[in-house]
Order: C-alpha cells, then sequence, then structure tokens
C-alpha cells in the first residue's frame, strides 16, 4: 500500500500550511491539524489504493467477459454451421425417408399382387386336386366295373360254354349243384 503523498495531498497540506499562518493559529492547534488531515489524506490514500485496485479487478474481469463473448462469438459461428450442416442432413435422410418409403409402398403393391397371384393359384390347385380325387374315384369305379364286367363276362362264357357242353357234362354238373 503506497502511504507517500500524492501531488494532491502535497498541495492540500501545503494550502493548509498557508491557511494556518494567516490565522495564526497556535502551533498544537496546527499540529493536531495537520496530524488529522495527514490522517484523511492517508485514508483517502488507502481509499484510493483500494478503488485502483477493484478498478483492476473489474478491467480484468472485462477483459475476461470480451474473451469469453470473443470464444461464444465463435461458439454460435460454429453452431450455426453445425446446425446448417445438420439441416442439410436432416433434408437427406428425409429425402431418402421418402424415397425408401415410395419404394415400399411399391414392394407392397406388388406383394399384394402375388399374393392375389398366389391365392388363385392355391384355389386352382385345390380345384384341380378336387378333380384328381373324383377322376381317381371314378377310375376305381371304372375299374371295379371293368373287373365286373370281366367276371361277368367270364360268367357268360361259362354259361354258353356249359349250354353248349355235351349232355352227359351238364347232367354231372346239374347233378352236383344239388
Amino acid at each position: 500500500m503506497n502511504t507517500a503523498p500524492t501531488e494532491e495531498t502535497t498541495g492540500l497540506l501545503e494550502q493548509l500550511e498557508a491557511e494556518a499562518n494567516d490565522r495564526n493559529v497556535s502551533t498544537e492547534a496546527y499540529v493536531h491539524e495537520i496530524l488529522t488531515n495527514r490522517h484523511a489524506v492517508r485514508e483517502a490514500n488507502e481509499s484510493e489504493s483500494e478503488l485502483r485496485k477493484q478498478l483492476e479487478r473489474r478491467e480484468n474481469r472485462i477483459e475476461e467477459l470480451e474473451a469469453e463473448l470473443a470464444q461464444y462469438s465463435t461458439t454460435e459461428q460454429e453452431l450455426r454451421g453445425e446446425i446448417a450442416q445438420l439441416r442439410e442432413r436432416t433434408d437427406e435422410l428425409s429425402t431418402a425417408l421418402s424415397e425408401a418409403n415410395d419404394e415400399l409402398v411399391d414392394k407392397r403393391e406388388y406383394i399384394e399382387g402375388l399374393e392375389e397371384d398366389v391365392s388363385s393359384l392355391r384355389e386352382r390347385l385345390e380345384s384341380r386336386e378336387e378333380r384328381i380325387t373324383q377322376l381317381e374315384t371314378q377310375l376305381a369305379r371304372r375299374s371295379q366295373i371293368e373287373d365286373k364286367v370281366s367276371e361277368l363276362s367270364m360268367v357268360v362264357r361259362e354259361e354258353r360254354t356249359a349250354r353248349d357242353a355235351p349232355f352227359f357234362v351238364r347232367w354231372w354238373r346239374w347233378m352236383r349243384g344239388k
């Protein structure tokens, strides 16, 4: 802390001494007044010193804040650039998403068409399977009928053969059947 008198305080002291001489004040009162004034000057110097320190601290704080402001300015510009990039990327993604949605709609329509085709093919297959089953049933009946016709034709042949057989063979068969 600087307690040395400044030009201002020295000038003030000189002015007080001149006033004291003019008034013919006693030395004791004069000394007391000088000491009081010196004390006041010392307090003023201390107060001035404290105010200068506060001013210096505030100036330092202002410089810090200005540096932060510059940093925020730079950061703000960087953020604006990043925001612009993000908007571009969002637009790109939006376009890609829209294209993907269109493609999905097209594929969905294609799949629905395929499902309709598969459904109609299933119906045709089922109707053909039913027709095959009917034809197999008819074939089985025809086979049975052919077997019966074959048996019947054999029976008819045997009867014809039996009728055309000589009398003795017919008699013998007749006897055996009784």
